[in-house]
C-alpha cells in the first residue's frame, strides 16, 4: 500500500492526529490547521494523501 515515502507535511500532520487526539476528543480539521498553518484545501489534499497513500486517517471537521 505505500507507494512513497512521507513528506514533512504529511509526518507533522499525522504526528499530531496521533499525539493531541483520542478517542474521547479527536483532533479537528480547523485545530491542525491553527497549528500547521495550512490552508483548508491543503490540508484535504494532506489527509487524502495519507488515507490513499499510507492506509490512515479520520479527522473531523
Amino acid at each position: 500500500m505505500i507507494s512513497r515515502e512521507m513528506n514533512s507535511i504529511e509526518i507533522e500532520v499525522l504526528n499530531l492526529i496521533i499525539n493531541e487526539a483520542s478517542f474521547e476528543e479527536p483532533i479537528t480539521a480547523l485545530d491542525i490547521r491553527k497549528e500547521t498553518g495550512l490552508s483548508k484545501r491543503m490540508l484535504e489534499q494532506v489527509i487524502e494523501s495519507l488515507r490513499v497513500n499510507f492506509g490512515r486517517t479520520k479527522i473531523h471537521d
